[in-house]
Order: C-alpha cells, then structure tokens, then sequence
C-alpha cells in the first residue's frame, strides 16, 4: 500500500531530506509526485525539486550532451543512426547516436528495452498488453511493441521495480 507522509516541520527538513536520499531504493518519486508537489507545502516541494536534481540523465551524442531529470523522458525510439528522445512535455529531442550507444549511457537508470527500436523508462509505463499484438502503453498513450522473446524479462523487471 502507498502512502504518502507530509511533515510540514522546518527543523526536521534535513533530516527527511537524508531519508530519501538515503532509501531511494525503496522509494519511488515519479510524475504522480509532481501534482503532489504543485501544492502550497514548500518544504516537499524542495525536497522533490533536490532529490529530481541528484537524479539526472545525461546523454553524450557526437556533437552535444543533453541533461534531463530522470522523470522527463518516457521512451527514446532510434531509427539507426539516431535516436529520439520523447519527453513529457510532448517535445521530441534528437541525439546523434545509435540507441546501442545511448543504452549504455543508461544502464544505471530504470530504462529497458522491448523491442530493438525502443528504451522505455519504467517510471512511465501504465500497462502491458499481451492480445493481441504485445504492447508496453505509456503515461503519454504511445503504445510501444513489446517482443515476444523480451516480454518477460520486462515483466519481471517492472514487478522489481515497482517493489
């Protein structure tokens, strides 16, 4: 069961802040998070602005290197020697890079791959379906193909990662 805990106490703001930071593991801060966040409390608002700040994805392309916060891209989609990045606000970056190239950049973070043109950021799948083509459904509506042979290496990555 989730819960969320709001402690609207100034002198124990370092204190929360450690504890976060330090069970990030089995804490999830995600996009739901930000509604929460666009209310009038300041001090969790500060919290999820510094925890979104120690959790940036950089990818390295041949001519830049683009840093978004962890939450901002849903899915990256290559069409061979580039791949785009589809974020949340609807805006679609272009890297100069294989997405064989950008995976690696991103293996420290909660992105997998369904298909040989996707990377999917787990934060930001809303369903699987199975019939009767397979689909990852993301936070934006896309529906991304979902490969047999990778489908349940996915699954049982998400049931880790929502733990």
């Amino acid at each position: 069961m989730d819960r969320i805990i709001i402690i609207d106490d100034r002198g124990i703001r370092n204190e929360l802040e450690a504890f976060i930071i330090a069970n990030r593991d089995h804490i999830r801060l995600n996009s739901d998070m930000d509604e929460v966040s666009l209310g009038n409390n300041p001090a969790l608002q500060e919290i999820i602005s510094k925890y979104e700040e120690k959790y940036k994805v950089k990818i390295q392309s041949r001519d830049k290197i683009m840093i978004y916060r962890l939450n901002e891209i849903i899915c990256l989609q290559s069409n061979g020697e580039k791949t785009f990045v589809k974020l949340i606000s609807g805006e679609i970056n272009t890297v100069n890079e294989t997405l064989d190239v950008v995976e690696d950049q991103l293996q420290n973070f909660p992105f997998l791959r369904p298909n040989d043109h996707f990377l999917v950021n787990l934060h930001h799948i809303i369903e699987i379906k199975d019939q009767p083509n397979a689909a990852i459904i993301m936070t934006n509506g896309d529906p991304i193909p979902l490969s047999n042979n990778r489908k349940e290496m996915i699954i049982n990555s998400l049931n880790k990662f929502i733990k």
